[in-house]
């Protein structure tokens, strides 16, 4: 490719040799001095010219690399009849120089799409450094969610409302937060997670805030719904009999003309059948008052009174309480917990009372099994939370019911009132905390903890 470079620099670097040659024998010989000064200046000329002649190819290189560096992609080495040496090396920077432009075109279109995305999407983003806090990103999506048309601090999100930075800039990645914004328009829901990423020497914090308002009022409509058919369905077990009861006794006590029953009919027969009729009403009416007290004891129920104390001293006194009960139905029962004491911050009346509905609930699903198990486990988790967990080798929960168990009064028990675990999962949430399960159907099911 570079023949013609190649030869004529060994030519000049030939005569630079054959000028070397001279000028040692012009010394040698003793010649005049002005002959070798002659021959001297043409030596220097020859690697003037050399080092000029190799030096235009250097001199190519730093100027397409300048023009890299300077984001100038329009670069157009001039070519000339003298350097035709240079012809290929010309072309393949041509060839660079467009393929430079074009991928920077590409990704300048990439960045039109991502941003055309950006603003299309119905959830809010906004993208900020971690360390200074300054906004580089905040699409149409967020603007109408925090009602500003601008933000170039995420710090400004307290003006929104107080604490909502703290919030963003405290959520971790593959961590989802609530919040709720409260404006003259109403109220919103948000979803909010994080992503984190680096962008050369900055931490770039990627923030989505998605609006669930939709999603809730579905799930609390659907919530609803079936709140009413199991208060329904507990109604009418108590007002049918109650109904059925009344017309019967209406039977006995009216006649078919429509007056009373005449006293001289009024026979101890008769009396005991109005008596077991009115001890019908009577039960069902006390059933109905039982099922209000407990419908109640789920809306009103008390702050927690929260403190500090030994989560297993709270787990041993459970075990001792337990055991000799859980022994008179042959069911092994496991407590395991660290040896070292774990603190936990919450009510300790109504922990202690959720664990023992848990335990209850396991005695329960282990009714008619073999080889009975109950293991209590407690775990120390990440950012001071502590997860305790409740497993038997029970009948397990059967998969079509799974969605069901937590809705109050909702129960497959011939004896339960159905209202445990939906009281745990309240008097928890009061405590910031959660209750979960995972059930296999002749397995057995676990239930967890979090606080």
């Amino acid at each position: 490719m570079f023949r013609r470079f190649y030869i004529l620099v060994w030519i000049r670097v030939a005569a630079i040799l054959a000028t070397c040659f001279g000028l040692a024998l012009v010394i040698v010989t003793g010649a005049d001095i002005l002959v070798i000064v002659n021959v001297s200046v043409l030596l220097l000329l020859q690697g003037y010219l050399l080092a000029r002649y190799i030096n235009r190819i250097n001199y190519d290189l730093t100027t397409l690399f300048m023009s890299i560096r300077s984001n100038d992609y329009n670069l157009n080495i001039v070519q000339t009849k003298d350097r035709k040496e240079f012809y290929p090396l010309f072309q393949q920077f041509k060839l660079v120089s467009k393929d430079i432009q074009r991928f920077r075109t590409e990704i300048q279109r990439q960045n039109e799409y991502f941003k055309l995305l950006v603003e299309h999407i119905n959830v809010g983003v906004i993208s900020f450094n971690e360390d200074t806090g300054r906004v580089s990103l905040l699409n149409r999506a967020a603007k109408e969610l925090i009602n500003r048309n601008s933000l170039s601090l995420v710090q400004q999100l307290d003006l929104v409302q107080e604490g909502l930075s703290k919030l963003v800039m405290g959520i971790k990645p593959a961590e989802q937060k609530m919040v709720s914004l409260y404006s003259s328009s109403g109220v919103v829901h948000l979803s909010v997670r994080a992503s984190v990423m680096r962008s050369g020497d900055e931490l770039i914090k990627l923030v989505s805030l998605q609006n669930i308002k939709a999603e809730l009022d579905e799930n609390e409509l659907e919530s609803w719904q079936k709140l009413i058919r199991v208060l329904t369905h507990e109604v009418m077990n108590s007002v049918g009999p109650i109904s059925s009861t009344i017309s019967t006794l209406m039977e006995f006590m009216v006649m078919p003309n429509g007056k009373s029953v005449s006293p001289s009919k009024v026979t101890p027969e008769f009396i005991d059948d109005v008596v077991s009729g009115l001890r019908i009403v009577e039960e069902r009416s006390k059933g109905m008052v039982q099922f209000v007290s407990q419908f109640r004891s789920l809306t009103l129920l008390p702050q927690p009174a929260m403190a500090t104390f030994d989560l297993n001293v709270l787990l041993k006194g459970i075990e001792r309480l337990m055991q000799n009960g859980l022994e008179a139905k042959a069911i092994a029962f496991e407590c395991c917990y660290n040896a070292a004491s774990v603190s936990v911050m919450a009510d300790r009346a109504m922990l202690e009372q959720i664990l023992i509905n848990l335990i209850t609930n396991s005695v329960n699903a282990l009714e008619g099994r073999t080889n009975k198990q109950i293991r209590v486990v407690s775990q120390t988790l990440r950012e001071s939370k502590v997860s305790i967990s409740i497993s038997d080798n029970g009948c397990g929960i059967p998969l079509e019911i799974q969605d069901k168990i937590f809705i109050p009064f909702f129960t497959t028990s011939k004896t339960g009132s159905g209202i445990g675990l939906s009281l745990s999962r309240q008097m928890l949430k009061l405590m910031g905390g959660t209750i979960s399960f995972k059930s296999v159907e002749g397995e057995g099911t676990t239930f967890t903890v979090i606080l």
